[in-house]
């Protein structure tokens, strides 16, 4: 039976209409839902047989989190598209620049295109856009997954980062880290890619070994 359209029912949506804000120099700007990027660096150690994840220690310069480990994340900025900011924030945050690291003698093998020498764009493995209290942020998720030969683990600043934004950084066993009171969700997060990107990680094992 054909569906009737002319109806004068009216479908019900759960949304809040962005807030309008007027600015001193007469600017417009519309409060809307910011995009963040998450990034999930982990790397296969040949040595120990071991995966390790990136963490930092948020700083006193961080408005939420303070004194929690976690993954490497922050917001899309300005000219910029999703996978750059995604480089970026690891660059800033942790002082690692992931274009260059398969140029290490140490490095041994990775599926991830950003990983290669010339730069691809990488897709997030997760998005997440379900409204929260608070930020209401959409958040993308990239896995980068890579061989390593063994010690020293790539070297890693805070020197980049904004004043007290990150107080240590640490390449952690990924069977600690999930196990360790991260910020916002990011130890399910991270058991989490480890389930889905299954076949991906033991892909990186296969190749190193």
């Amino acid at each position: 039976m054909p569906v009737d359209h002319t109806s004068n029912a009216k479908p019900t949506f759960n949304n809040r209409e962005n807030e309008e804000v007027k600015t001193e120099d007469g600017r417009t700007v519309w409060l809307s839902r910011s995009c963040a990027v998450v990034a999930y660096v982990c790397l296969f150690n040949l040595e120990d047989k071991r995966w390790y994840t990136l963490l930092g220690k948020r700083g006193t310069g961080v408005p939420d989190a303070q004194g929690h480990w976690g993954l490497t994340c922050g917001y899309l900025d300005w000219d910029e598209n999703l996978h750059q900011a995604m480089l970026r924030e690891v660059w800033e945050e942790c002082g690692l620049d992931l274009t260059t690291l398969s140029q290490s003698e140490q490095f041994l093998w990775s599926g991830n295109p950003c990983l290669e020498r010339e730069s691809k764009e990488e897709t997030p493995w997760s998005i997440s856009d379900l409204p929260k209290v608070g930020k209401q942020n959409i958040s993308f998720h990239y896995s980068i997954l890579f061989g390593w030969r063994g010690q020293p683990l790539p070297s890693l600043s805070i020197e980049n980062a904004a004043p007290n934004e990150v107080e240590q950084l640490a390449w952690v066993p990924i069977e600690e880290a999930v196990t360790m009171d991260l910020a916002f969700n990011h130890a399910t997060r991270l058991k989490q890619m480890c389930e889905e990107r299954a076949k991906p990680m033991r892909l990186v094992e296969t190749n190193c070994s």
